[in-house]
């Protein structure tokens, strides 16, 4: 049951910008895809390297509307 399902943590020391986290977010979706599994899309952690020295730990809702993924590119 579990090889149902795929997800990606990031390591806490590895955190980094909205746009690399994005090519991260469509590369777990993509590898989910080719495998024929259901990508867990884990929250949104954001360096404060990144955010003016203030971390955050949101979701993706604030960035992107996940539902609409599909029309904004065609392999997902």
């Amino acid at each position: 049951m579990l090889d149902k399902y795929i997800y990606h943590e990031p390591k806490e020391d590895h955190l980094v910008g909205l746009l690399h986290q994005r090519k991260n977010l469509f590369a777990l979706l993509m590898e989910a895809k080719y495998l024929n599994r259901i990508a867990i899309i884990p929250p949104l952690h954001l360096n404060g390297k990144h955010n003016n020295g203030k971390s955050i730990r949101c979701t993706w809702d604030k960035y992107i509307v996940l539902d609409e993924l599909q029309s904004f590119h065609g392999f997902v």
